[in-house]
């Protein structure tokens, strides 16, 4: 794989934090008993838990786009590059970001798990929009949730 290649791939794996974005904290309103998800009235994990959970989705999905990234060439074409991010990245941190939706955060980090998710969904947003400014490197869509994650105290989330 050439270089150009390479540091795509880890730059959009270590900051896909975007498809984690959105609604996080909206489990405040998990007393309502519309809620007929997975997610049972269960105590709010410590940070400490939160982070290893939150951490253990990223990798997950870092470790796809890795696998899946295995069919680039040595010297991938940009056009090529593009369909990837469309084909195989795109989905895995849009699947990322519904399953870090699904977490419940912290009593009192719903508002910062929330600007993370928002962040993290924008970005997606910018990436679907442009890829090509994705492979150009021009600017990284998913710096400000990446930037947040690791404030937040995430490890793998954010990671660049």
């Amino acid at each position: 794989m050439s270089k150009k290649t390479i540091a795509l791939l880890l730059t959009l794996a270590a900051v896909s934090m975007g498809s984690i974005t959105g609604c996080g904290g909206s489990d405040d309103s998990s007393s309502d008993s519309s809620s007929d998800t997975a997610s049972t009235t269960t105590e709010a994990p410590t940070k400490a838990e939160f982070v290893t959970q939150a951490n253990a989705v990223c990798k997950s999905a870092i470790d796809k786009v890795s696998d899946s990234s295995t069919d680039l060439g040595e010297n991938a074409p940009d056009e090529e590059l593009v369909q990837f991010i469309k084909d195989e990245y795109i989905p895995t941190i849009k699947d990322e970001l519904s399953q870090l939706q699904e977490l419940t955060p912290p009593e009192g980090d719903e508002d910062s798990w929330d600007e993370i998710l928002t962040a993290f969904d924008d970005g997606i947003s910018g990436v679907e929009d442009d890829p090509e400014a994705a492979v150009a490197g021009n600017e990284n869509p998913l710096a400000d949730a990446s930037e947040k994650a690791k404030a937040y105290g995430l490890k793998v989330c954010g990671n660049n």
